[in-house]
This record gives C-alpha cells, sequence and structure tokens, in this order.
C-alpha cells in the first residue's frame, strides 16, 4: 500500500479585510463549515445572544404548553436599562408565550422566569445551559445567567454562538419563534389585556437589495459588550447560513454589516464538483503507475466560486503494488478529500484498462513467414470450419433429393 499526500493551497483567506475589532463568522447551516471569520476564537461578551442558548434549552426539557409562574425573583427588581415584560409575582403563562417575549422583547425578567421553571434555580439553569453550550459544539463559552446582562465571568465566541445557533434552528418551535415580526401575548391571571410586542432583529425578513430572506435570530447589547448580532438566512435555492457579528459600534453597523457578510457567503460560495463518477483522475498519482484510473463516484462541496481559494488537500491511497496489472474497473486505491482539515469525502480508484492480458498474435512468427503477410484468420480454425461447411452442404443436398422423392 502508497500513501501521497497533495495540497491545493489557498491563494487568500476567505475574510473580509475591515475594522480589526470586529468580530464575526458566518457558517453554513447544514454542514457547519466555516465560510468567513474574523476574531471568531477570541472571546466576547454576548449581552442578550444569551437567550438564544436560554430558549433553546427550555424547548429541550419542556413542552411548549407548560405553564410558567413568575417568582419573586423574576418579578424582583433588576440593573438599571434592563429590558422587562413586567411580569408580577404569582402570574402564568404558557412556555410559548414567555419564550416569544424573551426573542421578541428580549424581556430579561422572563428569562429569570424560565430559568427558575426548568432548572430550579438560576445557578442550576446555567449549569445546563453550558452542557447544550458542548452538545453544540461551543467548547469556549461560559454562562452564568439566563439573559446575559453583564458579568465577567459569562463569555463566549462568535464561533460558539454560531454553532449553538445552528443547534437551536434545528428546532422547529425555537425556529417558528425567532422568525416571528411581532406576537400578541394573551391575557394571563394578572393581566387582563392582551399585549403585542414587536422583533427587535432589524434585518429580519426581507430587506431592500438582497436576494435573500433573513430569518432569525436574535440581538444583543450592554455597554461592555457594545452591539451583537446573531441572524439566520436562506437564498432563493434554499441554502441556509449563520452570521454573527459582535463588538460593534451601533445598531445600525452591526446591521449593515451582517447583510453584507450573509450577501458574501451567498455570492462568493456555491456547491462546487470535486469529482464526478467516471471522471478520468490524472493527479495526485505515483509515478510510473502504468494504467489510467478513474474517480468510483461523484464529491461535491460548498467552496469558493474561486477555485484559486479552495483549500483542498488529497491523500492518495494505492492498494496494489508496484508493477502490478489489473483487470478493467478494478478498485486499486483511494482518494480522501480534506478541506480546512476537514474530511469532505472519499472515492475509490478504478482501472479504466484491462492489463491483464497480451493481445493474441498469428500463429505464423513474422520472421518465419518470409513472403507471407501475417495470417489474418488463425490455421488451426480452418479445417474444422471447412468440415462444418462440408456437412452443412451435405445435409441440404439429401433434404432436397428426399423432396423430388416425396413429390414424383
Amino acid at each position: 500500500m502508497v500513501l501521497f499526500i497533495f495540497a491545493i493551497p489557498s491563494v487568500a483567506g476567505a475574510e473580509t479585510p475591515g475594522e480589526s475589532t470586529y468580530f464575526y463568522i458566518v457558517i453554513d447551516q447544514e454542514t457547519g463549515a466555516v465560510l468567513l471569520e474574523q476574531n471568531s476564537h477570541n472571546r466576547i461578551f454576548p449581552a442578550s445572544t444569551t437567550k438564544i442558548l436560554t430558549a433553546y434549552t427550555a424547548l429541550a426539557n419542556s413542552g411548549v404548553t407548560s405553564v410558567v409562574t413568575a417568582s419573586e425573583t423574576a418579578s424582583g427588581p433588576m440593573e438599571s436599562g434592563a429590558v422587562r415584560l413586567g411580569l408580577v409575582k404569582g402570574e402564568e403563562m404558557e412556555l410559548y408565550d414567555m419564550l416569544m417575549a424573551l426573542m421578541l422583547k428580549s424581556a430579561n425578567d422572563v428569562a429569570v422566569a424560565v430559568a427558575e421553571y426548568i432548572g430550579g434555580s438560576v445557578e442550576d439553569f446555567s449549569t445546563i445551559m453550558n452542557e447544550k453550550a458542548a452538545e453544540s459544539g461551543a467548547l469556549d463559552t461560559n454562562f452564568v445567567n439566563p439573559h446575559g446582562l453583564h458579568d465577567e465571568n459569562h463569555y463566549t465566541t462568535t464561533y460558539d454562538l454560531a454553532m449553538i445557533a445552528r443547534k437551536a434552528l434545528d428546532n422547529y418551535n425555537f425556529a417558528s419563534i425567532v422568525s416571528r415580526i411581532e406576537y400578541t401575548l394573551p391575557v394571563t391571571n394578572m393581566r387582563d389585556k392582551t399585549y403585542t410586542i414587536r422583533n427587535s432583529n432589524p434585518i429580519l425578513g426581507e430587506n431592500e437589495g438582497m436576494e435573500f430572506l433573513v430569518t432569525g435570530v436574535k440581538t444583543g447589547y450592554t455597554s461592555k459588550a457594545k452591539f451583537t448580532l446573531v441572524s439566520s438566512a436562506h437564498d432563493y435555492t434554499g441554502r441556509e447560513v449563520v452570521c454573527v457579528v459582535a463588538n460593534i459600534p451601533s445598531r445600525s453597523i452591526s446591521a449593515d454589516f451582517s447583510l453584507e457578510l450573509i450577501k458574501r457567503a451567498f455570492d462568493e460560495f456555491a456547491v462546487q464538483s470535486i469529482t464526478t463518477a467516471g471522471g478520468i483522475i490524472d493527479s495526485p498519482l505515483p509515478a510510473g503507475l502504468g494504467y489510467q484510473v478513474a474517480s468510483a463516484i461523484n464529491i461535491e462541496y460548498l467552496l469558493p466560486r474561486d477555485e484559486n481559494l479552495w483549500n483542498l488537500s488529497i491523500e492518495t491511497t494505492i492498494f496494489t503494488p508496484d508493477g502490478y496489472k489489473p483487470e478493467k474497473a478494478e478498485i486499486v486505491g483511494e482518494l480522501l478529500y480534506m478541506h480546512n482539515d476537514i474530511r469532505i469525502g472519499s472515492t475509490y480508484l478504478v482501472s479504466t484498462e484491462n492489463t491483464t492480458y497480451d493481445i493474441p498474435k498469428s500463429i505464423i512468427p513474422v520472421t518465419a513467414a518470409e513472403g507471407l503477410d501475417m495470417a489474418a484468420f488463425p490455421i488451426r480454425f480452418i479445417i474444422p470450419l471447412s468440415l462444418a461447411i462440408a456437412a452443412a452442404l451435405l445435409f441440404f443436398f439429401m433434404i432436397r433429393y428426399n423432396k423430388k422423392e416425396v413429390e414424383e
């Protein structure tokens, strides 16, 4: 067995030059592949984007029709400027309504009520949140509360937020909630009027000049975190991306910058064909292989439209020893494709020709057949063929003779 490793280096990274203080990432929703990023593994304060994990954790641990009761803590005072729904101690709401208030209005008192209902306390719920974060692939996240109000020990990264949002969006109820432009909260045991809330996401829905639809998910702001925005979007083909921007100086810049990144993700990346079934493989192959090989299957992957930016590495394994002569369509090796050190597919290599036999030659050696052309038909077949023809003629005349006797 022989192993060869071949790299197709990228000419340039797929990063946007810009403010070095901006932290951002765009990932493919289906695969989790990173499309664009800058400072995506630097720690940030997530502010209210924390509530993405709060809502997802709640939905993973309770039904949407469960009734949540506001405690004295949930209805009590909070830091100055904290957004609240205005829960009253003992007020009851279904979890679905609570999560609408949590995600659309960003109500911090609702976050506490949900946390206490699911975890028994804010502290215990935070432990469950961090477990859910780790399950989603967010390994540099530590949340100590369900709302994101500032705490030096409450942190994550834009990469981790993207992984959390990607996982949460797989939950139908979560995706439905964060896509709502507005929602009317019903009356409760403490409130005799309905209350309509609007989504705080500034780019939700259609945006002028953009050929994609923003479907969620959450805004965030504190004076320490600055502006954070987590967005999900899909284009007309159905391809979906998740975008996270953080440490942005204003709400409008976070909105415009998110739209710019999402547009780039759709414009600059597409599903590309890497190999096709039956396609001839020229490289990377060992020198002197001695026969032609082809790919057994198609391999496609989401890559930059500019092939110069592909960052592929290819491992070639040849199963056969040197000098081996395969039959046609025989499996002789394997190609393994990696993109940014992530395995994206493999295909068997099959021989396209039969090299196991030599072409038959005339029984008369050329050197011994002076004055004669090379026999076009082997002589060993002449005698049997002549006998077969003679037998056929004899059979024909016998039938004719018997027929004439009957007619007379």
